[in-house]
Order: C-alpha cells, then structure tokens, then sequence
C-alpha cells in the first residue's frame, strides 16, 4: 500500500528525518519509512493516513468472560455517550432525554448513595 500525500503548500518544505535523512516525498512514493525516528519526525503528517490504514486505536472484539459486567457496561456508556454527543449536536432533545436517562440508570457513580438521604 502507497501512502499519497496531499500536495504541501507553496513554500512549505518538511525537513528530512535526523536519524536516516528520508524526506517525506519518499515515503509517499514508496510507502516506507527509512527508521524508528521517522515515526516521531513525522508524526503530525503521518497520523491521519496510519488511523486510515489501521483503523481507531480501541480494540473492539468481544469481551472474555473473565472481564465481568463492569466492561460490558462501560462499553455500553461510551457508546450511549457518543450517541448522546451526535444528538445534542443534532439538537434531537427528545433523544438527548431517552439517552441521558439511560446513561444515568447504567452509571455506577449516579447510583451510589442513592436512596439515602
């Protein structure tokens, strides 16, 4: 696979790795990187195309039984969380209501010390 890199702006000139002296414009015509210094010398170009080829950094397999409840249900705030996010944004408010709800009922943090007064 060929990384193709948007063309660089006029005047604009990424200086070559320090540790191997690979210059950006090799590493999109051949798709590899000369060292290991590479990866922190270009970093800011390279880490959208490396998230595009490998996808998020968040392992999403399934859970192992040993794990318990507590990772199934942290997942599942996450996940309602984000939907939350795209809803407010949205301003859908009626599902912003029904996710808030459902966020509630599932954290552990809302639900200590309830009942208590």
């Amino acid at each position: 696979m060929y990384i193709t890199f948007q063309t660089p702006t006029p005047g604009f000139s990424h200086p070559p790795c320090p540790g191997c002296g690979t210059t950006l414009a090799a590493i999109g015509k051949n798709g590899k990187l000369g060292c290991a210094k590479c990866y922190e010398h270009f970093q800011e170009r390279l880490s959208s195309y490396i998230r595009r080829i490998h996808g998020p950094g968040v392992h999403s397999g399934s859970i192992p039984k040993s794990a318990g409840d507590e990772l199934v249900i942290r997942r599942k705030l996450d996940s309602l969380r984000d939907e939350l996010a795209s809803a407010i944004e949205a301003q859908e408010f009626e599902a912003c209501a029904r996710l808030r709800d459902e966020i509630n009922a599932l954290s552990p943090e809302n639900n200590q010390g309830r009942g208590t007064a």
